[in-house]
């Protein structure tokens, strides 16, 4: 971010996580400003890998749009769920949990976070 705007951020940031208002950032204030920074880039990772994988929008993932995004992975290893695919490949059965033949949201927010803890 140029300097001008980090600046910005750091400061809505600041005044967000100072609840009491006191221009100061207590222990439980601090705790809950990064979990909530840390919620959010979770959020956005999940919705990140789901949009990369759900090629076709229908809000849900087959097994032939994580197939599909292997081969792009292997054309282009930078993208959003490039790191993750192959545990999501090899985990996308155990994460179908209603076992439609599909992942949605809820599903690949689950197989994430049992891949990353």
């Amino acid at each position: 971010l140029p300097p001008r705007k980090a600046e910005a951020v750091a400061g809505a940031t600041f005044a967000k996580a100072d609840v009491d208002g006191d221009a100061g950032l207590s222990w439980l204030e601090c705790q809950f400003a990064v979990m909530m920074m840390v919620e959010n880039r979770w959020k956005s990772m999940v919705a990140a890998i789901f949009d990369d994988m759900d090629k076709n929008a229908d809000g849900r993932i087959s097994r032939r749009e994580v197939l599909a995004a292997q081969r792009r992975r292997n054309d282009d290893p930078s993208g959003p769920s490039s790191g993750l695919l192959p545990q999501i490949l090899d985990g996308f059965v155990a994460a179908d949990w209603d076992m439609d033949g599909y992942l949605d949201h809820r599903e690949v927010a689950g197989l994430v976070d049992r891949l990353l803890t």
